[in-house]
Parts: C-alpha cells; sequence; structure tokens
C-alpha cells in the first residue's frame, strides 16, 4: 500500500514539470538586451548587459564588431556601426539561439590632428631658390585621432613671395572631419639665386654657353689674335658661315696659312643633327677623335693640324665638316669653362683645366655623346658668393682702387645710380665726368666690382662712400726749369699758382721715375744717386683742388757721372758703374742722356727677370764677373761664341745672333754677379803701365777676356784676336779685374 502511493506521486510530478526544451525556449523568450539609460537598439553608447542565465540556461553571447565585445562592453567607433549579437543557450543536451541586432552610435570627436614633424612646435625650414615655383604643401602631413591622414591641410602665405629673398614665415592649418582644427607655422627661406637665360650647349647635366655665326669672332684683336680668343664660350658655326668667315679674315693671318690662330684650343665637328664626327684637342698633346662607320677611332700627335708651333687646329677642318654641318670651337680663355666643358665630355672626364697627356683619355666612343645645342636654357643657382669688395679712396679728384681678383671690369655708381660705362682700369678722374657743378655737400660715389663669371662668382658688394665735390677745374700751367747758376745739382723755377705740390721726375727717354715730391720752387737732386750719368729732370705741378696737374715741365740735364777705376788684366781704365735698370734705360739713348765713353759694370742683375726686350746688348763684349770679379761667361762679338767657366768656350746655339747677345743669360747669372759691357761704338781710354791709349771699348774687353792680338789697339783683321775662332780663345778666368784703390 505504500509503494503505491509513492508511485502515484512520482506519476503526478513528471506530468506537472518542464522539459529542457521547455525551459530553453521560454529563456529564448524572455532574454532581452540591458540597455543603460538613453540608450536604444537603435542607439547604443554605453555598455549593454548581457545576462548570462536565465534560470537554469545558460547564456553565452558573441557579437559581429568589435564595437561590442562578448561582455557588452561597448567600443564607441569612428562611424556608426551596426552590430548583430547572438546569444546561445543551453540546458542540459538542448540549446538553440537568439539574435539581437544595435546601433553603436560613433565616439563624439573633439581631438584636433596633430602635424607630423613638428620640431620645437613648428615645421622645419623650407629653402629654396629665388623665383623657383615650390609647392608649399608637399610632404606636409596631419594625423588625427578619429579620421586617421583623412584631414584637410590649407596654406596661409601671408608675405610669401618667391621672388623677393628674406625669410617669410607662413601658417598651415589641419582639419578633421568634426571640425576640429589645428595650426603650426614654417618658416621659409628665399635664397638669392641666378636666374638666367642664356644659349647653352647641354650634354648631360653639364653645359656651355654657345655664340651662333659671330662676324666677329675672326677678326684679329692685335695682340690676342682673333676676338673670340678673348671670350670663354664655344662658338658654334655653319659650313656656310664658317668658310665665308676665313675668306673674309683669313688675309689677317698670312703666317698661318690664312686661319686664324687657335692656340691650345679644342674643336669638334657635328653632322646636321649635331651628331659628333670629329673632335680635336691640344691639350698638352695633339689629340683627333673621327668616327669612321660608326665607331671612333682616336689618333695623336701624327696629325695634320700638328705644324710643331701649335695655334694650326684649323687646318684642313673644312673639308672635314658634312654638308649642312656645324663646327664649334673655344680657346682657352679665362675661367676656361668652355675648355673644361669639350674636354672632360669629350676626352678625359677628369679634366678640370691645364695641360692633359694622351693617356689621361677614358673616354673613346663619339657616338655615344648627345650634344644638344637648346636656346633659352634656363640656369638657376644659388646666387655664388661675391668677389671682394672694392676699397675706393679720394685723390683730389682722381677715384682709385686695388684691382679685385677675378674682376672683369668696375662700374662707378652717383648717389647709388649707375654711370656711365664699365671700367676696365682701377682708377677714375671724376672731374671729367658729366656731372652739374655741386651746390651742396657732394655726390656720393661707390664702386661695384663686376665679376669675371657670374656662374662662378657674383659681383661686389658696393664700396665703402666718398663725397665728392664737382667744380670748376682750371688747368694749371707747366713749371719753367732752369739749373741753379750757384749749383749744378739743383733745379729751380718759378711757381705757378694754384699748384700744391711738385713732383720731380728723372726721365731717360720715354723712361721716367719720381725722384721726390716737394712744396718749394727748388729741388736738390744730388741725394739722388741711384743712376749715373747725365740724368734728364722734369718738374710736374700737382694742382690743388680747383686745378688740374700741369704737363711736365722742359727738360735740364744734370751730369751726375761717377767714373772708378779698375784694373783689368793690367790695363787701367775708366768704369762706370751703374743698376740694371739704369743701364738698359740708358744704352740706346742718343740724346744728352746717352752712354758715355766708358767700360761699364752693371749691377743689381737679380731684378731682371727676363733677358729679353731692353734687357739686351748688340755687338759687344759682354762678361759676367762674380762677386770675386772672376769671369764665369763671356759672349764674344761674333755669336755663336760662347764661355763659361765650366765648359770653356763653345760653339753655341742659344747665341744664335749677335744683335741679341743676353739671350740664355737667365740659366747663367747668379746672385751677386755682374756684367762688364765693352759697348759697340764706343771708345775708352786705358793706361798700360804709363802709357796711355785709346781703344774700342768692346775690343779692349774682347782682348782681355777672349783673345789678346799683336796689333792691339788697332782693330784686329783678318783671324786676329776675337776674330781666330773659339780654338784659339783664352781661359777667361784667369784675366785679373779689380778695382783701383784712391789715393
Amino acid at each position: 500500500m505504500v509503494a503505491l502511493v509513492a508511485l502515484f506521486a512520482f506519476g503526478l510530478a513528471a506530468c506537472n514539470g518542464k522539459s529542457d526544451k521547455d525551459k530553453v525556449k521560454e529563456a529564448i523568450e524572455t532574454l532581452e538586451v540591458g540597455f543603460q539609460s538613453g540608450d536604444t537598439r537603435d542607439s547604443v553608447t554605453k555598455d549593454l548587459t548581457l545576462d548570462q542565465k536565465v534560470g537554469d540556461v545558460t547564456v553565452t553571447w558573441t557579437s559581429s564588431d568589435q564595437a561590442i565585445s562578448a561582455t557588452g562592453k561597448v567600443s564607441r567607433p569612428n562611424q556608426n556601426k551596426e552590430v548583430t549579437l547572438t546569444a546561445t543557450l543551453t540546458l542540459g543536451s538542448e540549446t538553440d539561439t537568439k539574435t539581437f541586432v544595435v546601433t553603436v552610435i560613433k565616439a563624439e570627436d573633439k581631438v584636433a590632428p596633430a602635424f607630423m614633424g613638428a620640431i620645437g612646435g613648428m615645421l622645419p625650414t623650407l629653402t629654396h631658390l629665388q623665383t623657383r615655383e615650390v609647392d608649399l604643401l608637399d610632404g606636409v602631413q596631419a594625423r588625427d585621432n578619429v579620421d586617421n591622414y583623412d584631414v584637410t591641410i590649407t596654406v596661409d602665405v601671408k608675405d610669401y613671395n618667391k621672388d623677393v629673398a628674406g625669410t617669410y614665415t607662413i601658417t598651415y592649418q589641419a582639419e578633421d572631419k568634426s571640425g576640429n582644427k589645428t595650426s603650426i607655422d614654417r618658416d621659409v627661406v628665399v635664397e638669392e639665386a641666378l636666374d638666367v637665360t642664356l644659349d647653352a650647349a647641354v650634354i648631360g647635366d653639364d653645359w656651355v654657353e654657345y655664340v651662333y655665326n659671330d662676324d666677329a669672332a675672326f677678326e684679329n684683336a692685335g695682340t690676342y689674335g682673333a676676338r673670340f680668343r678673348q671670350v670663354d664660350k664655344l662658338f658654334v658655326m655653319s659650313k656656310e658661315f664658317f668658310s665665308a668667315q676665313v675668306l673674309e679674315h683669313g688675309s689677317e693671318y698670312p703666317t698661318n696659312g690664312n686661319l686664324p690662330l687657335l692656340p691650345y684650343g679644342s674643336l669638334i665637328v657635328t653632322d646636321k643633327d649635331h651628331n659628333i664626327v670629329h673632335a680635336r684637342f691640344q691639350t698638352g698633346v695633339f689629340l683627333q677623335m673621327d668616327v669612321v662607320d660608326g665607331q671612333t677611332v682616336t689618333s695623336h700627335t701624327d696629325v695634320v693640324w700638328n705644324t710643331g708651333g701649335g695655334g694650326s687646329l684649323f687646318t684642313g677642318i673644312e673639308e672635314v665638316i658634312p654638308e649642312g654641318g656645324y663646327i664649334m670651337f673655344i680657346a682657352p680663355a679665362d675661367p676656361q669653362k668652355a675648355r673644361i666643358f669639350l674636354v672632360s665630355n669629350l676626352f678625359y672626364t677628369g679634366y678640370t683645366g691645364g695641360a692633359v697627356t694622351k693617356d689621361a683619355q677614358d673616354i673613346f666612343e663619339l657616338t655615344e655623346i648627345e650634344l644638344q645645342l637648346i636656346e633659352d636654357y634656363r640656369v638657376l643657382i644659388a646666387l655664388p658668393d661675391p668677389i671682394a669688395t672694392p676699397e675706393i679712396e679720394l685723390n683730389r679728384h682722381t677715384l682709385s682702387w686695388q684691382a679685385v681678383p677675378n674682376a672683369i671690369n668696375y662700374q662707378l655708381f652717383v648717389d647709388g645710380v649707375l654711370h656711365g660705362e664699365p671700367i676696365t682700369g682701377t682708377s677714375v678722374d671724376l672731374s671729367s665726368l658729366e656731372l652739374e657743378i655741386s651746390t651742396n655737400d657732394g655726390y656720393s660715389i661707390t664702386v661695384v666690382a663686376n665679376t669675371k663669371d657670374q656662374f662662378q662668382w657674383s659681383s661686389s658688394l658696393e664700396s665703402n662712400s666718398i663725397v665728392y665735390k664737382k667744380i670748376e677745374i682750371q688747368t694749371l700751367e707747366a713749371p719753367v726749369v732752369t739749373i741753379s747758376t750757384e749749383n749744378a745739382n739743383v733745379l729751380t723755377w718759378e711757381a705757378v699758382e694754384g699748384t700744391a705740390t711738385y713732383e720731380v721726375y728723372l726721365k731717360l727717354g720715354t723712361y721716367t721715375k719720381l725722384v721726390g715730391t716737394t712744396t718749394e720752387t727748388s729741388f736738390d737732386v744730388s741725394s739722388f744717386t741711384a743712376y749715373n750719368g747725365v740724368n734728364g729732370y722734369v718738374v710736374k705741378g700737382i694742382g690743388q683742388a680747383t686745378h688740374t696737374d700741369s704737363l711736365n715741365s722742359n727738360l735740364v740735364t744734370v751730369d751726375q757721372t761717377v767714373v772708378t777705376e779698375m784694373m783689368i788684366g793690367g790695363m787701367k781704365t775708366d768704369v762706370v758703374v751703374m743698376t740694371a735698370e739704369d743701364y738698359f734705360n740708358r744704352r740706346n739713348l742718343t740724346d744728352a742722356s746717352k752712354l758715355g765713353d766708358y767700360l761699364f759694370l752693371v749691377t743689381n742683375l737679380e731684378t731682371v727677370t727676363s733677358w729679353s726686350g731692353i734687357y739686351n746688348e748688340a755687338f759687344g763684349t759682354v762678361v759676367v764677373l762674380n762677386s770675386d770679379l772672376q769671369a764665369t761667361v763671356v759672349r764674344n762679338i761674333l755669336a755663336k761664341q760662347t764661355y763659361t767657366k765650366e765648359q770653356g768656350w763653345f760653339d753655341d746655339a742659344v747665341y744664335a745672333n749677335n744683335g741679341a747677345q743676353t739671350v740664355g743669360f737667365g740659366s747663367y747669372v747668379k746672385a751677386g754677379d755682374m756684367l762688364l759691357i765693352g759697348k759697340n761704338a764706343i771708345n775708352v781710354t786705358y793706361d798700360n803701365q804709363g802709357v796711355v791709349g785709346t781703344v774700342a771699348a768692346r775690343d779692349f774687353v774682347a782682348y782681355h777676356f777672349v783673345n789678346a792680338w799683336d796689333t792691339f789697339p788697332a782693330a784686329t783683321s783678318g783671324v786676329q784676336g776675337w776674330r781666330a775662332g773659339i780654338a784659339n780663345f783664352k781661359d777667361a778666368s784667369t784675366t785679373v779685374v779689380s778695382f783701383v784703390e784712391v789715393e
């Protein structure tokens, strides 16, 4: 009976209980997402409540997007995001799912973007050359916490001007999609620039200015030959123009086959399309390159234009230029930019100027070189450093300055305004300028040195300023000079009105030398002993500011000859000791200052830098004496006959002409040496142990240093004396020379 009751109770309970499936179904129906105050399914801004249990049913969550985690944690995105939450409900072996779709509202953005690369609160300085177009936004970035790099950047340029050198501050602004803004400053430095347009020959990145069909190029300008030789540019001529110019100007170069001389130059020949077919270089080597059947053939030395003396670069070139082709040539004019352009691009890449041997060649194929001639080629570079600034000074009306290295000429400015043409010298007479007579304090004068190569140096800054007052200038009369009747060494003259000082000059022919300055009306020249002979003098008046300088006065002469007695080979004779400057400026004079009837002992030979020009002797007998008065070198009256202490007498090819007796003395003359000269067409008196005689000066010296003859002092004849030939000449170093002591 008890068992039956229990069984009934169990069956009743089973009929009234819920299955797991029912419980899961019931939990699905009741399960909801919990929203915080103000949030809804369509507007989620805060964390959600996601139940983990519903009665006995376990709930696990998954999310379609990281904006909501499986625990309900909300991370608001940059944009509104629809998220699907999936709840999985489980009880025992029963399971089912329920989904909820919610919208997470984007986060509110209150953070402005930040500029990238800022240093010390500013963007790095931007530097560019004057006139260059620059994208001020290039490379500028800003990053936002929400929009990342998707921000808008603008720039306020303010007073920035790309064409005017200086430092400017510009401001950038970055704005994100939420309207948050930030700004930052940046300095922009506009550097001074050289911006020029010219006609350029271009190879790769290298260029040089060219001149096309210049009809003045082959004009003979005198000392430097054809005009193009003084210009550092590439000269380009068509074949027809080149031939016409050679025909027109060839007669100006009769010693070079009627072709302009081009020493140490370079040239190329091209076809009508500027393809190089031929090149010549004379840079210490005679090198030629020819394109033959598409290949470059190089030859050197044995070329038709190597005539031995150099300068014949144009020889045979006309027949090399193809029809419709061009010749392009350069001279080695400073600073040799054109020469370096051709040589470094066609022969030797390391060429920087000067001489170079054929072994340096490292360019062998002309067909691989692309040459372009570009008109209006723009060159924009940083303005080169200026050459030195002139320092000007004013002496009465003469403005002067020291020469500035790398200047081609100078420009005068008056009151800040360019005045006149460029000045090639280093002084200017301001009184000669076309200026109005000053009625105030005067004009402000400055000078600028113009650069000889604008691509290497810029012109100088303006010099210091000097005030010049323009006044009426009166002509100063020249003094009239006489010799004092009381002292033959004193020059005298009457005072000249308007004179500030007087300058006294030595004058020997065309040679003048300032001797002294005085405010007196007389001058004693006795203290001026540097010139030994009959000396000419002139006086010049130096005017006050109101007057010009005068012309030179009349010439007066003062005999200041000092004679020294010497013993030569046992014979006494008078010698005039004088400096090289004195002797060689006087030796060809025919007036009162000419050389007298003496032997001459010439000193200060170290001042002679070149034994040519006036520093020559002709048809005489010339002896180099060392400081012990011993002969070390002798030049006989006859050409090619030279004696040295080391070689004795020998046939001297250097001494080829007895009209040039000092040629080659640079290798013979040592410090302290002197020249003893027996000059042609002069007689000297001698004393041979009491017997006094007169003889030609050159014969006297030849008798003692070349070869004695029996009929001395009579002139030699036949094969006697200095005519006897070098095999019969004496050892000149054995001739004893001394000064005679004055008792």
